[in-house]
């Protein structure tokens, strides 16, 4: 594996290569120059040319002559290596064994092509945005984004488009008659759509920011395009292909992996992630990724334990419901990986990181990074969970506190904790501690927080068919739709109510959501909010389907503020009517198919019964698919 790295450093002139970079001056054996890692006045860096290593006496950088290309140029180590190599000859078949030695020669060269075209597409992307018809996109990010022109040009940022003209780039690429591209390799890449009726070609990312993706080795191998214009979506990603998977990629982990930080920040969007680099992070104590609006998955986490170098986390989400959920989340994820965890606070207001840049300047962002008071991942649950989930049972808040202490909780922050529970519940603090040193002895017994909880809690996946839980999976789609169009329209709530033929079932949130949509009929004139309060009153609806309307809420929100949603219910009748007729179905379907694993699997029940019951089931469900047809 390292045979490659040893023959370019034993046939790279190492002088010869740093030359090119600073003034060199031959002093003995070796050569001497201002040191280019560090403000250099005399010169106190050493080349040895038969050592085949360079060293700072004043800073002391030192390394070969991939890591000062890497270094210098602030590029992974990958991209140094292959840089060096091509420069020295090599082919590229030999380089892309180093890098793929696990994929079939066939594919290390489909990968090999690919990161050329993205590179080549890259080159157009940033010479676009810089050229004077795209002036605007420029300005957008130099004056509403307050991005300085080094860190648009250090992140490669780019545009793609040129006046209406929608395939500009596509026809640039397909003119490099060296390179040989084709329509097939940009349409896998995402690079051009195509219309299916027309067979029209249109750049993918036309009028879109562009911003690269790239592996741990630093090769480009998809992109983020954002619109400055008033259509959506506002981001498009590129599509999943052989080098990218949203699932298996964080934006700039690569640059992480080159600093090497102790602490790792996680923010939810790259223009965030820009916006720290551009306040002067400092890389080697803090490095910075970016999940690009995407759920934290099990990949990314082996990614980042992968990466021994990092010790702590801290969190700094959007200052909003939704960012502190997200915080809450991915939070637990990382403390139940025993790192640090920490939660950035944002007193100004802002709603993220790049409106702190833009609104306050460098220093705040800086000054919020380096706060001191920045909370630990408990007492920012703590905090959290006591302010959002006010109208919740305090004892179910209390027990769900005490737990997350019991299973994660450091013994030397106890009394920080009990204060500051103390303080935002009124309970008396010797109750507290005996209710904790109960749950303590309980070994951890309850596998789940509470607000970790999936709100429908299922039966275990491998104890029913994989057709039952697709249709549980539709079934949940369809009463999710069923809400939104209830807290839209309460005035339909009774009419809901009444068509729906499954008034009670086993599954515990359907129950909720019949519940949710009886109340709102009994007090169509009530916020939702006061229904919802009325509800956990009364024990009728869990903190889990509490946090699910507060979602479906902040979504409706949004479409209001986007004036997405229609005028009145009566255009969507048609549509609320079938909602329900196939909320029923599904619920037909589902008994059966739960019956039916029964006969199947299950000697201690009355099986002929459960077959008479499963032959009233089908001709229900076979009297659905006969009206639908009508």
């Amino acid at each position: 594996m390292n045979s490659l790295i040893n023959e370019i450093i034993e046939h790279t002139n190492i002088v010869d290569v740093i030359g090119k970079y600073v003034k060199l001056k031959k002093s003995g054996a070796n050569y001497f120059c201002l040191c280019p890692f560090h403000p250099d006045t005399n010169p106190s860096m050493s080349v040895s040319p038969k050592k085949k290593i360079y060293k700072c006496f004043s800073c002391g950088a030192t390394g070969n002559v991939i890591t000062f290309v890497q270094k210098f140029k602030k590029i992974s180590f990958a991209q140094a290596l292959k840089e060096l190599a091509i420069a020295l000859g090599y082919s590229q078949e030999k380089i892309n064994r180093y890098f793929y030695p696990n994929k079939q020669d066939k594919n290390s060269a489909k990968i090999a092509r690919f990161h050329t075209l993205y590179a080549n597409a890259n080159e157009i992307f940033k010479l676009l945005l810089h050229s004077e018809v795209n002036k605007k996109c420029l300005n957008y990010l130099l004056n509403e984004r307050k991005l300085s022109l080094n860190t648009i040009n250090r992140f490669e940022i780019g545009f793609c488009g040129h006046n209406d003209d929608q395939a500009f780039v596509h026809n640039l690429l397909i003119s490099k008659k060296d390179e040989n591209f084709n329509d097939d390799d940009l349409l896998k890449l995402s690079l051009i759509s195509i219309n299916d009726k027309t067979q029209k070609i249109t750049d993918y990312f036309h009028h879109r920011i562009t911003f690269p993706i790239k592996d741990k080795n630093g090769f480009i191998i998809g992109f983020i395009g954002r619109t400055i214009e008033q259509k959506t979506p506002k981001y498009l990603l590129s599509k999943e292909t052989i080098l990218f998977s949203k699932s298996n990629n964080l934006f700039n982990f690569e640059n992480v992996c080159v600093n090497q930080p102790a602490t790792l920040i996680i923010v939810e969007g790259n223009i965030d992630l820009i916006s720290l680099y551009e306040a002067g992070l400092n890389e080697k104590e803090y490095g910075v990724i970016a999940l690009m609006g995407l759920t934290f998955t099990a990949e990314h986490m082996k990614l980042i334990k992968n990466a021994k170098f990092i010790k702590n986390i801290l969190l700094w989400f959007d200052n909003d419901l939704a960012g502190k959920k997200t915080t809450i989340t991915n939070g637990m994820k990382f403390l139940k990986e025993n790192y640090n965890v920490f939660v950035v606070k944002n007193e100004k207001g802002a709603k993220d990181v790049n409106e702190i840049l833009v609104n306050f300047g460098k220093n705040e962002i800086l000054s919020c990074l380096n706060d001191q008071k920045n909370d630990d991942y408990i007492s920012f649950y703590i905090k959290t969970i006591c302010h959002e989930m006010k109208y919740l049972n305090i004892n179910a808040i209390i027990h769900d506190i005490l737990l997350l202490l019991a299973k994660y909780g450091n013994s030397l922050f106890w009394s920080k904790y009990i204060d500051l529970i103390v303080q935002l519940t009124k309970v008396d603090r010797n109750d507290l501690k005996n209710t904790y040193q109960k749950i303590a002895k309980q070994k951890y017994v309850v596998k789940n927080e509470i607000l970790l909880e999936k709100w429908d809690n299922p039966q275990k996946k491998e104890k029913l068919t994989e057709q039952y839980f697709s249709l549980l999976q539709s079934l949940k789609r369809s009463l999710k739709d069923l809400v939104k169009y209830v807290i839209l329209f309460p005035e339909i709530a009774i009419d809901v109510y009444e068509q729906l033929n499954h008034k009670e079932m086993e599954f515990n949130f359907l129950n909720q959501i019949i519940c949710f949509i009886k109340k709102v009929g009994s007090m169509p004139n009530t916020s939702i909010e006061k229904i919802i309060a009325n509800l956990i009153e009364s024990n009728n609806i869990t903190i889990n389907f509490y946090d699910f309307i507060s979602s479906q809420i902040d979504e409706i929100n949004w479409l209001k503020k986007n004036k997405i949603v229609p005028l009145n219910h009566q255009k969507n009748q048609e549509k609320i009517s079938k909602l329900v007729k196939k909320i029923d179905e599904l619920c037909y379907r589902l008994r059966y198919e739960k019956n039916k694993y029964k006969i199947l699997n299950d000697n201690d029940i009355d099986k002929n019964k459960l077959q008479k019951n499963n032959e009233i089931l089908f001709k229900q469900i076979k009297n659905f698919k006969i009206n639908e047809k009508k």
